[in-house]
Order: C-alpha cells, then sequence, then structure tokens
C-alpha cells in the first residue's frame, strides 16, 4: 500500500554555488535568508554580512556548524564560504588522524569519499538552509 503525503515537509536545504572567482558566489549566499557565513577563506571582508571568523581546524569548523544548528534564531541560512578552504581542513584532519603525508594517495581518497557523502546530502540535519560555495 502507497503512504501518499502532502505539503511541505520542514527540513534543511543544501546548496552548493560552484562558478569560477569573482563570479558573486559569495554575494550570492548573502542574499539567502538571515544569513550568517563561515568565512574560511576571508573572502567576504569587503561585504557587510554576519560573519564567523576563518576557523583554524577540522573540529573547530565542525564545532561552529554544530553550535548554529542547535541554537535557535542565530540564523535561517549557513553559508560555508568556500568549500575548496573548508577541504583543505578536513584532508589536513584527516592525513594527522591517521598519520599520513599531506598530498598523498591516501588523502586525497578519503576527501573524496566524504565529499561524495556530502553531496548525496546526509551532512546536514538542521533546519536551516545550508549554502556552500
Amino acid at each position: 500500500m502507497l503512504n501518499i503525503t502532502k505539503g511541505k515537509i520542514d527540513r534543511a536545504q543544501k546548496v552548493v554555488i560552484y562558478g569560477p572567482e569573482g563570479i558573486g558566489k559569495s554575494s550570492l549566499g548573502a542574499k539567502f535568508p538571515d544569513p550568517v557565513i563561515i568565512d574560511t577563506e576571508g573572502g567576504t571582508a569587503h561585504m557587510d554580512v554576519r560573519r564567523i571568523d576563518k576557523p583554524q581546524s577540522w573540529d573547530e569548523l565542525l564545532g561552529i556548524i554544530k553550535e548554529v544548528a542547535s541554537t535557535p534564531g542565530i540564523c535561517k541560512t549557513l553559508v560555508i564560504d568556500t568549500a575548496d578552504w573548508a577541504e583543505q581542513l578536513v584532508t589536513t584532519y584527516l592525513c594527522n588522524k591517521y598519520k599520513q603525508k599531506p598530498g598523498s594517495r591516501f588523502c586525497s581518497w578519503s576527501f573524496a569519499s566524504l565529499s561524495q557523502k556530502a553531496r548525496r546530502g546526509s551532512a546536514s540535519t538542521a533546519k536551516k538552509a545550508v549554502c556552500c560555495m
């Protein structure tokens, strides 16, 4: 028997904005509803936005995301600007955790599998839009 439902389901929307440098990805992310930007590369300095300073580690980035997700009213949209800088944090974390040299085949493969999971939508459960640049 089919279980057919109707209506909106209240859950986070995940958006990835991809494009060359300088095309306006950060500006577009700043137009989302009530955004806070995790500025992983310092690229929003020229913008009048609410931002969180560049995290220095993968654990710090995850801590920021968890705090935002668990604190009602902080924002409606969490923007991670940019995903490639966040990639550097997770690569360093994984290389250190598994005692591998940065740039090794292990580190490249590990991040590739993690980013595939994130693209499939397993990365966020918060009821906020998550926008990665």
